[in-house]
């Protein structure tokens, strides 16, 4: 693949190239609006064969609360034959949902926040794009039992708020924490910073237990009952 362009005097010049088994990527990122589109392309070539299922989060965290829920609860059965693919944020999940799904017949799944930005998305898969309610679309509000489905939940309300707390302890208040507010279930909700992002994982893998991961274990359940490969 070779990449070209027009410079100031309006004269055709190589910009790149590529052979079939390097990355595109940086070749394709002129002829899209969105920056990460190139990159959700690629990914669709990439989904091994060994596959049963594709799962389409929104950030890099919430793949690896999935991954490091199955190792801690050592259920790999629960994560090894799914695609689980981060699309960096919840806009961008409709787009490679729709990306990935025009190109497999595997069963597919979007996994969002409950927040705004996960309820937009979330109504422009099941609206303009028909993906099925439930079977489709999961928020993670549906694995948090005594909490309404109009609470912004997000990923991290999946752990225990004394563990969550913990975490800010030890790293700092003001370095890692956003927001915290009382939820419908009397525990609280963690709004992280991007740092605070950047650091989690690490604190999860030193310090949690199966029991601190149970309800990603059982949405990891329920994502595969959805997908039907229960």
């Amino acid at each position: 693949m070779i990449s070209l362009t027009k410079d100031a005097r309006g004269r055709t010049i190589v910009v790149g190239e590529a052979g079939g088994a390097e990355s595109h990527a940086s070749l394709l990122g002129g002829l899209f609006k969105d920056a990460a589109l190139p990159d959700l392309l690629e990914r669709v070539a990439q989904i091994p064969s060994s596959a049963k299922g594709v799962v389409v989060v929104e950030g890099t965290t919430d793949e690896s609360y999935l991954r490091l829920a199955a190792k801690v609860a050592r259920r790999p059965d629960l994560v090894d034959d799914l695609y689980i693919t981060p699309a960096g944020n919840a806009e961008r999940v409709v787009v490679q949902s729709v990306l990935l799904q025009r190109q497999t017949a595997r069963p597919l799944l979007a996994l969002l926040d409950n927040d705004p930005p996960g309820r937009d998305a979330m109504k422009a898969l099941t609206g303009r794009f028909k993906f099925q309610n439930k079977k489709e679309v999961l928020t993670v509000v549906e694995a948090l039992p005594g909490v309404s489905a109009d609470f912004p939940a997000e990923a991290e309300d999946l752990f225990p708020s004394a563990l969550m707390q913990r975490f800010v302890d030890e790293e700092g208040e003001e370095i890692v924490l956003a927001v915290k507010q009382r939820r419908p279930d009397g525990q609280w909700h963690y709004d992280f910073t991007a740092t605070g992002k950047d650091l989690i994982i690490d604190f999860l893998e030193r310090t949690a237990t199966p029991k601190d991961l149970k309800l990603w274990v059982e949405l990891l359940d329920l994502i595969r009952k959805r997908m039907g490969l229960a």
